[in-house]
């Protein structure tokens, strides 16, 4: 990471009694200056206005630690929201990450959501990813990056996921708080079992939250969104004590009664001739009660440029002059091929005490 001019230090903290692995965590980045609060980071303008050249690694600072990572949201050069997939955090224990941000020769995005998430979709190309989804009704539209379900038309997610995740989604539905329409979002087994979002519907579902275990059922009023506005709706399955339904990250509502422990599909879609259901993207992340804690350990700017980790790779005593000669390589000098592993390495000598 040398072509990096700066970085900062975090600690992550998982205070649980089982480690955590391929555990996503939010970041907000903001192109601006400001004091650094555990997951807000300000980095002021030394990174490209579309954030292409930040990276995540773990301890070591090196391209073999990077970590995924995917910017959900950088709408404009101000602030990215990232989600970044800590690949082992072990229980009880602290990790070091490292943000390295302020590349001047210029690199590609390396924000991936497939790779961060265990079920991601924005979209691509023109019709619907077969291997995500099956079609239950009518003909979905795929363009420009966006899943349009309208009319009679919902499709189904071909995984499911069980307690201790969170779908989330950009999505917007053509009509709120209507009996004329009806317009939803499950996580279900089926109509017995699971989470309900109803945008619209009849008199006893317009507008609610809802879940159910064995037939059982329990609902909730449904009053942050909006028709035809895009909006990020969460539903997150906290274990089998509730769950927890947010719009654009504030809690709407949150359910503590029927709540199901099934591996759940998505349902999505309109069920009114002249309905619709849009998606811009949408993903299932892992999910802990008790989620792990961030600190900052070094807020200010730390210029890496000339900084590199090393490694013995050869140790010599010599019993004539009585003096140790160390071998140091470059880590990742270290990682390549045996004929090259010592480039660029060099030579110092030790008195023996």
């Amino acid at each position: 990471m040398s072509d990096w001019v700066s970085r900062k230090q975090f600690r992550v903290t998982n205070s649980l009694l089982s480690a955590a692995t391929d555990y996503q965590i939010r970041f907000q980045v903001y192109r601006s200056t400001g004091t650094d609060t555990a997951t807000d980071v300000y980095i002021g303008t030394n990174c490209q206005e579309d954030f292409s050249d930040i990276r995540w690694t773990d301890s070591t600072g090196i391209d073999e630690g990077l970590y995924e990572y995917w910017i959900e949201s950088p709408t404009t050069s101000a602030v990215a929201t990232c989600w970044v997939k800590m690949r082992y955090l072990p229980a009880n224990s602290a990790t070091t990450v490292y943000l390295y941000y302020n590349n001047p020769n210029g690199v590609s995005a390396y924000s991936s959501g497939s790779d961060t998430f265990p079920f991601f979709d924005d979209f691509p190309g023109s019709a619907l990813d077969t291997d995500k989804w099956s079609v239950t009704a009518g003909t979905p539209a795929v363009s420009s990056g966006v899943l349009t379900l309208a009319g009679n038309c919902q499709v189904t997610s071909d995984t499911g996921y069980g307690v201790n995740y969170a779908v989330r989604s950009r999505m917007k539905s053509g009509h709120y708080n209507t009996t004329s329409y009806s317009e939803r979002f499950y996580w279900i087994t089926d109509w017995n079992n699971g989470a309900y979002a109803f945008f619209c519907g009849n008199k006893d579902w317009n507008k609610k939250f809802r879940t159910a275990d064995g037939g059982s059922y329990s609902t909730a009023a449904f009053d942050l969104w909006a028709a035809d506005t895009y909006k990020v709706l969460e539903i997150i399955r906290n274990s089998t004590t509730s769950v927890i339904f947010n719009v654009d990250d504030v809690a709407d509502a949150t359910i503590s009664t029927n709540i199901d422990n099934g591996t759940n599909k998505l349902r999505i879609g309109s069920e009114a001739a002249s309905g619709s259901v849009t998606l811009d993207w949408i993903l299932f992340r892992k999910y802990l009660s008790t989620e792990p804690t961030v600190e900052v350990v070094e807020s200010g700017d730390t210029n890496t440029t000339n900084t590199k980790a090393y490694r013995i790779v050869g140790l010599e005593f010599d019993q004539d002059t009585g003096l140790f000669t160390i071998e140091f390589g470059a880590v990742e000098d270290y990682y390549m091929s045996q004929d090259a592993k010592y480039r660029g390495a060099y030579d110092t000598s030790l008195s023996l005490m």
